[in-house]
């Protein structure tokens, strides 16, 4: 019985639903407190991440004052959740489109490694000091 309650607790954690455009997507809430919200994943991301990774609802958002979401794995480990729905390694920065870090669908998400990241960000840097010597 106490299994059928553990699984009953998560399926309120977890909403599945078709947008407008038939894309099958999960909310899942984050956190034990209703003013913590959603996050919005893709249902076959949201199924792969529960299955290898262990992931499961409330997300936790662990915030080391990155802003990124982090959720606890199976191995134990911090992820954070955007890079887990890409597949990509560790140093890579993930940017969302409408700026949610909420709003975890692939179509939300994009990628750039973080040395060019941040190289990046020293030349636009460099080019503001320089452009204000002048």
């Amino acid at each position: 019985m106490a299994t059928n309650e553990h699984a009953h607790a998560h399926a309120a954690d977890v909403k599945r639903f078709t947008d407008a455009a038939g894309n099958e997507l999960v909310r899942v809430k984050l956190g034990k407190h209703v003013n913590h919200g959603w996050a919005i994943f893709d249902a076959p991301d949201w199924d792969r991440l529960t299955a290898v990774l262990g992931v499961a609802a409330p997300l936790k958002w662990l915030d080391s004052g990155d802003g990124y979401m982090y959720v606890r794995t199976n191995d134990q480990k911090n992820t954070v959740v955007a890079r887990s729905v890409l597949e990509v390694p560790e140093r890579t920065v993930v940017h969302y489109v409408d700026g949610d870090r909420r709003n975890l669908r692939r179509s939300n998400l994009f990628t750039e490694a973080k040395r060019g990241h941040l190289a990046k960000l020293d030349r636009a840097s460099a080019e503001r000091r320089a452009g204000g010597a002048l």
